[in-house]
């Protein structure tokens, strides 16, 4: 699973397909990138698709940010 390191302690998951110009899927409250599954290889046949997962989701590594939250 790719993971990129916004800063310590957080994580994002992130999916990344084709090559071009970047079309980014940012996914909506309650969802997560998986909403685009059916998306990502139509996008990715002209484009660079890339679908992440906001840090509140369980996919996201964010060990300092829930710490700050919930003490």
């Amino acid at each position: 699973m790719p993971y990129i390191n916004i800063e310590e302690g957080v994580e994002l998951y992130y999916e990344d397909q084709g090559e071009g110009r970047p079309i980014i899927f940012i996914h909506g409250v309650w969802m997560s990138s998986r909403f685009f599954h059916k998306q990502m290889p139509y996008f990715s046949k002209n484009y660079r698709a890339i679908a992440l997962d906001l840090r509140a989701l369980l996919s996201c590594e964010f060990r300092t940010y829930r710490s700050k939250l919930c003490p």
